[in-house]
Formats: structure tokens, C-alpha cells, sequence
């Protein structure tokens, strides 16, 4: 399991709270795409960010997003 946002502050609470490790959390999702290659993506995000996000997902082998 991985996680992002552009906010450390939040990073810093979420991934305690889930059980994951610094080394699989990231402010760049792209970065974490890259690295993570995850099956799964849920993008819980503004809505203006959101298709932008989807769409790399996407095109860059994510197989199911929520």
C-alpha cells in the first residue's frame, strides 16, 4: 500500500494511521505511480484535479480506479 498528497502535514497523520511506512508515501503521484506500480488507484481528490489524475492513471497501467 502506498499513499499521496501534496500535503506532508497530511502524510505525516495518514500513513501512522494505515500502517504505511514513509518509504511508500510521496507529494507527486506520478512519482508514486512510477515506483509503487500499483493494480489499484483511489483517487480522493479536488474535483478539478481529479480527471487530470485518472486520465495518467490510466495511460500509465493502473487496471482499476475508484
Amino acid at each position: 500500500m502506498a499513499g499521496c498528497d501534496l500535503r506532508q502535514e497530511v502524510l505525516d497523520h495518514w500513513g501512522p494511521a494505515y500502517g504505511v511506512g514513509p518509504e511508500h508515501l510521496y507529494t507527486d503521484y506520478k512519482e508514486m505511480l512510477a515506483k509503487e506500480q500499483p493494480d489499484i488507484v483511489s483517487v480522493a481528490t479536488q474535483p478539478e484535479m481529479r480527471a487530470e489524475i485518472m486520465i495518467y492513471c490510466a495511460t500509465h497501467g493502473v487496471k482499476a480506479i475508484y
